[in-house]
């Protein structure tokens, strides 16, 4: 079981790679932040293979700077939940798995 994580206001690369490959992880612990920074989210999650559900309630769009390969090697079905007042919708490595399925909190 993850711990929780209640941070509202992240730091630069304060999460990254914290589960990374992390084989027995099943759901993510709630992301609550609302605005992401450098380096927050990479590789949080990477080859956690049996990891079918994320919610994540943050409005920046991810990519890259914030969530490189995030949830790369997660199961291939899923859910993720996302705030109903995220206007991104990134599909791919740096964003939600394209098999997965997404809803509003």
């Amino acid at each position: 079981t993850a711990p929780e994580l209640p941070a509202t206001k992240l730091a630069p690369n304060c999460y990254g790679s914290m589960f990374n490959v992390c084989q027995n992880l099943l759901s993510a612990p709630i992301l609550p932040a609302k605005q992401l920074v450098p380096g927050c989210y990479e590789r949080m999650f990477y080859y956690c293979n049996k990891l079918s559900y994320v919610k994540a309630l943050f409005k920046t769009t991810p990519g890259k700077e914030y969530t490189l390969a995030w949830l790369v090697g997660v199961k291939d079905t899923g859910t993720f939940i996302k705030a109903s007042d995220a206007s991104w919708d990134v599909i791919g490595p740096s964003g939600i798995p394209s098999s997965w399925t997404v809803l509003a909190e």
